[in-house]
């Protein structure tokens, strides 16, 4: 008799299953780690002059493994031409890459997760729009504390620890910006929005 797990196709399949998980785990502990440095003011910032959009393209290639498991659809609107922003590339990537798991996360599979990002005065506003499960009105700021969870009944399920968006916050304000959450409530998906301050648009710089 011949086992079903022995096939190629179900090993493949066991094999994606393994990796992701290993994947997901492995940004937990770090996530964890980095918030208990950031908290203590051990986590150093090494900014540069960076264009944003190699920043968001990494931030883009970190998530892209649970999104397309999920059979998502992620789509992302043009960028304003040659900005550039004074970060540390690195953290910021991950705070934007936080942002989009967590929406990844909260959405149902083949849903849709939106991209948009704007100039606004001396600022870059990043939205992540998503069609998921929504958050209600008493927990659009709780989200962002240490462990907490959107849907707490729903949370073992998804996975996570609630570490990400918290984090997510104070890396954003370690380089001066913010993010807030904004939902029609239960039901009718979230926006995040992501500000950063940046340096000028590379078309201004001589």
């Amino acid at each position: 008799m011949i086992d079903a797990t022995d096939s190629p196709i179900a090993m493949k399949r066991l094999a994606g299953v393994i990796t992701r998980q290993a994947r997901m785990l492995g940004r937990l502990v770090n996530d964890l780690f980095d918030a208990s440095r950031l908290t203590r003011g051990e986590l150093p910032l090494h900014k540069i002059s960076v264009p944003f959009e190699q920043v968001l393209h990494v931030a883009l290639d970190t998530v892209r493994p649970s999104v397309d498991a999920r059979r998502q659809v992620l789509t992302m609107a043009a960028l304003p031409a040659g900005l550039l922003v004074e970060c540390d590339d690195v953290r910021v990537a991950q705070l934007i890459a936080n942002v989009l798991g967590n929406a990844s996360k909260y959405t149902q599979d083949e849903g849709t997760i939106d991209v948009d990002v704007s100039l606004d005065g001396n600022s870059v506003t990043v939205q992540v729009r998503d069609n998921g499960i929504g958050i209600a009105a008493e927990r659009l700021t709780d989200i962002f504390k240490l462990y907490a969870q959107v849907d707490h009944g729903d949370a073992r399920r998804r996975g996570g620890m609630g570490v990400g968006l918290s984090l997510a916050l104070d890396l954003a304000r370690s380089h001066g910006g913010t993010v807030q959450a904004f939902s029609d409530g239960p039901g009718h998906g979230s926006r995040f929005e992501i500000v950063l301050p940046i340096v000028a648009p590379a078309s201004t710089l001589h």
